[in-house]
């Protein structure tokens, strides 16, 4: 009897035990869950819900002691390059390293949170109305910080950021119009160039909403055949002929209508959808290519090149296996990249241009002049042509700064033992300039709009034979 009552005892306990040790781990799993749900796993910063709850209380309390909330929102620039190059891993580096960047340039009452991805928000708190300066204090510190790069593992990363910052309550009262204005700011900053901060504008909600829209349509465009090429002519100035075209796109929405090229190519670029676009373009300007070919138009082809396109390992390959599936000569074809595709990664764009140029592809530099290229690197890169941006063609012959930047562009590219081409001719006074100083081509208004595809076959084929005399009574 007594030891089935120590039995029973036993096995009570053990019961008991069993039942601490359950509501133990319960307890450990309902915190977890808890912080799960108000934190964020990779840099254990709070998350979306944990900030939308802080901004609503920094109001409550703000409205309380008539004070000032600032929200900023952070995304850092071309963290998608970091990803795509380096690989996902240093990419998670490279967000712990910036929350603990952040962190330090903020006060103990501030709340740094991570979003998602690579977008970061801070609340400033207790801001005294007399004490606002101090809100630009912290923006710009946080913007210098980014100029030190980010030592990851075997790596050294430079990236720099952009800041929206909007205030309450000056730009809103609740917690969703203050980060719909604290993102419009944001790519307020992204546009005017990056490592940057904006504060918030009345007129930029209206921004936004555009940006989004046009993102929003532009990601059924090739699709819903949206997208079109025109092709602005080359003219040689030693000939007077016609020796090809630079592609350029077009897109027309259903509700947008016509979208320019300034408008939504930026905005295909930073919501990564531009490669899948580039690759559309290098695919059809192949196309065209081959039917002027085929109908015995001897031309040559330039297309501009995506930064997104020119990192991708397989483009020599896919560039070749394009003109093997086309028939097409690789000499019918150039691809222009800008200057700052081109410093971004030296030795990798060296070994890409190489393996371009060993098909016989030419390369121009698009935009020449806008960039940071030395003379030192210029030599080094396998290029054909520079090509003089627009912007100082504009002013030839009466700006004597752009007068002699275009006089200097073609005497390096000369010494260099490269074509020049300038864009946006559109007068006389431009063309005579450029061809007495030894330009080799131009393209521009003053000779010809960029055509449709069947207009420019036509104008190409009438001015096969026949030279294109400069018009002297355009002005």
């Amino acid at each position: 009897m007594l030891e089935t009552i120590e039995e029973n005892q036993l096995e009570r306990d053990a019961a008991n035990e069993a039942l601490h040790l359950n509501r133990r781990r319960l307890e450990r799993a309902v915190k977890d869950l808890q912080y799960l749900a108000n934190y964020d796993s990779l840099t254990q910063l709070p998350n979306r819900a944990l900030c939308m709850d802080r901004i609503k209380y920094a109001l409550k309390s703000a409205a309380r002691t008539k004070s000032l909330v600032a929200v900023l929102f952070l995304d850092l620039d071309h963290f998608k390059d970091v990803n795509d190059s380096l690989g996902h891993a240093v990419g998670d580096q490279l967000l712990k390293a910036t929350s603990q960047r952040l962190q330090e340039k903020i006060r103990s009452e501030d709340t740094l949170a991570r979003l998602g991805g690579d977008e970061f928000v801070i609340i400033l708190n207790h801001i005294a109305e007399s004490d606002s300066d101090k809100v630009i204090d912290i923006v710009e510190k946080i913007v210098t910080s980014f100029e030190l790069p980010f030592k990851l593992s075997s790596y050294e990363v430079n990236t720099t950021v952009s800041i929206g910052v909007c205030v309450y309550p000056t730009d809103g009262g609740d917690v969703d119009s203050l980060m719909k204005a604290a993102d419009a700011a944001m790519y307020k900053a992204k546009e005017v160039g990056r490592n940057t901060y904006e504060f918030y504008q009345a007129d930029l909600s209206q921004l936004a909403n555009r940006r989004h829209q046009v993102v929003n349509e532009l990601r059924g465009a090739i699709k819903n055949h949206e997208l079109y090429l025109v092709f602005q002519p080359q003219l040689n100035l030693a000939t007077n002929r016609i020796i090809g075209s630079e592609v350029l796109l077009r897109w027309e929405n259903p509700i947008l209508g016509k979208v320019s090229p300034v408008e939504f190519i930026p905005i295909a670029e930073s919501s990564g959808l531009i490669k899948e676009i580039g690759d559309w373009v290098l695919e059809n300007a192949c196309m065209v290519l081959s039917s002027c070919l085929q109908e015995q138009l001897k031309i040559r082809l330039a297309v501009n090149l995506s930064a997104m396109q020119f990192k991708q390992a397989d483009l020599a390959s896919q560039i070749a296996n394009m003109l093997k599936d086309y028939n097409i000569p690789p000499q019918c074809l150039e691809v222009e990249i800008t200057e700052s595709m081109l410093m971004r990664d030296v030795n990798k764009a060296i070994e890409v241009l190489e393996k371009i140029k060993a098909m016989q592809i030419r390369i121009a530099i698009d935009d020449f002049g806008t960039g940071y290229s030395s003379l030192s690197y210029l030599r080094r890169f396998p290029l054909d042509a520079l090509k003089i941006d627009q912007s100082f063609v504009d002013d030839l012959v009466v700006d004597n700064d752009d007068t002699a930047i275009t006089m200097a562009i073609i005497s390096m590219a000369k010494s260099l033992r490269l074509e020049v081409v300038a864009e946006g001719v559109e007068t006389w006074q431009q063309f005579s300039f450029l061809q007495q100083n030894h330009c080799d081509d131009i393209q521009g208004y003053h000779f010809s709009k960029p055509l449709k595809e069947d207009e420019f076959k036509t104008f190409v084929r009438e001015h096969r034979m026949d030279r294109i005399l400069p018009k002297k009574n355009l002005s």
